[in-house]
């Protein structure tokens, strides 16, 4: 009986062992995947979106004030960008509408939370392609360093 339990729990291991992706960050797979789960409790959807933002901000300020003791301009050169908590709710609306785009859905949320800040504040066209370009190079990128090992 105990031999028939330890290969038990060593093939539910093996089995787990291989299911797990390699993946880095959500993308807009997981970002739709969101509107599927909630389908029938739909203002879940709200939440569970701004849950995930919440996060992201709160990463960015927790790594933020662990740097206060360094220098402050290279506070201020690390943590200079795009991502500032905003309204939550034209947030989510931008993402949804950016994954929209089938061809965006790989690019991870918070480059494509950066593209929807853009476009949010009005930023050229061009400006705004060039960064989705560049992001879906270096997402290209690392998912093949990340295949290779």
């Amino acid at each position: 009986m105990k031999k028939i339990t330890i290969i038990f729990f060593c093939l539910i291991f093996c089995i787990q062992l291989f299911a797990q992706e390699k993946k880095l960050f959500w993308d807009g797979y997981d970002w739709a995947a969101v509107d599927k789960i909630t389908r029938e409790y739909p203002e879940y959807n709200v939440w569970i979106k701004s849950a995930y933002l919440s996060g992201l901000f709160d990463g960015k300020m927790f790594y933020k004030l662990k740097a206060m003791p360094m220098n402050n301009s290279v506070i201020d050169t690390l943590f200079t960008d795009l991502i500032e908590p905003s309204s939550v709710r034209s947030l989510i609306g931008g993402l949804d509408m950016f994954y929209q785009d089938m061809s965006s859905e790989y690019i991870p949320i918070p480059l494509a939370l950066i593209a929807t800040i853009m476009i949010q504040n009005d930023y050229s066209k061009s400006e705004v392609d060039k960064f989705i370009l560049e992001s879906k190079k270096w997402i290209n990128e690392i998912t093949i360093s990340i295949l290779n090992k």
